[in-house]
């Protein structure tokens, strides 16, 4: 059992994919709450930048939480989708993938 595990074992908050991935929703629904709203209101604009920082770093740990509930290291993971994403940028820049904006 990894340490976040353990600790939420510990602490009552309960474990499970199913949670984890609720409050993943949950954290980007936060996000995208302030990248809506922070675009009406400018001067609450780092006001939604602070709370999507904040919800941004909950949904980070709620990734590391599924990783070692999948027995996976964060770490390979992070690379992983480093290397999707530099894959799929070079798509979309020879036309392989269409760009939708």
């Amino acid at each position: 059992m990894g340490e976040l595990l353990r600790l939420q074992q510990e602490s009552g908050m309960g474990t499970g994919f199913q949670k984890t991935v609720a409050v993943m929703a949950y954290e980007l629904g936060d996000i995208s709450k302030a990248a809506i709203y922070g675009r009406l209101d400018e001067q609450a604009d780092s006001a939604y930048r602070a709370e999507a920082r904040l919800a941004l770093s909950d949904l980070l740990t709620q990734c590391a939480v599924l990783a070692e509930l999948l027995n996976t290291d964060i770490k390979e993971l992070r690379q992983l989708g480093l290397e999707r994403f530099i894959e799929r940028a070079g798509e979309v820049r020879t036309g392989v993938i269409c760009r939708t904006n």
